[in-house]
């Protein structure tokens, strides 16, 4: 629990950073993940947007992102930093 914790405010300054990129319905799901404390499936989404549509996220969240998954040895963990690491990030 601590750990998804600090997971909270990454997802949803990520999620601030793009949403008006990201179309309906996968808005509203990230909304309504964040909402329920599924930050990592917030998270998730987000990149996995962000690979589908070549959208590059800001550098500051996928350091966050990428040193968050590093810390945590889960299956759940490493596969989300995997897929961060397919993401393009730019300042």
């Amino acid at each position: 629990m601590k750990t998804m914790r600090a997971l909270a405010p990454i997802a949803q300054d990520l999620f601030n950073a793009m949403s008006s990129k990201i179309e309906e319905p996968l808005k509203t799901a990230i909304i309504d993940f964040l909402d329920c404390g599924e930050e990592g499936c917030a998270a998730d989404f987000t990149v996995d947007w962000a690979i589908k549509n070549n959208v590059a996220i800001p550098e500051k969240y996928w350091r966050e992102l990428n040193e968050f998954y590093s810390t945590s040895s889960t299956s759940w963990s490493h596969d989300s930093r995997q897929q961060l690491l397919k993401v393009a990030h730019a300042a």
